[in-house]
């Protein structure tokens, strides 16, 4: 994604809400921000990012604000490892997204 954002932009599009906040804080410290960047890049996107240079800079920055990390754990972060995947699986399951079901097509 190669968008420009300007504050208001960011705190719209990604500011972690009281129940993103509250999962992503569940996670260990290192991995925090880049669930946080999976979740918020996915409700944008409607796909996961495949690393942090995917993040916008000021995206980034944004939410390691947010949860007191460095932006720099974006690049440390595993994204396609298994707790990339992990991650990915739950959002999905905290969004509600599910794969399409024979009945779904009825």
């Amino acid at each position: 994604m190669d968008w420009n954002w300007n504050r208001q932009e960011l705190a719209e599009h990604w500011s972690l809400r009281f129940e993103e906040l509250a999962r992503t804080e569940a996670k260990s410290e290192p991995l925090r921000l880049g669930f946080a960047a999976q979740l918020k890049f996915y409700q944008l996107a409607g796909r996961f990012p495949a690393s942090a240079e995917e993040i916008p800079d000021a995206a980034g920055r944004y939410l390691g604000d947010q949860l007191g990390r460095s932006v720099t754990e974006l690049f440390d972060y595993d994204w396609s490892g298994r707790n990339g995947q992990r991650h990915r699986a739950e959002i999905l399951g905290f969004l509600g997204v599910r794969a399409l079901e024979p009945h779904d097509l009825a």
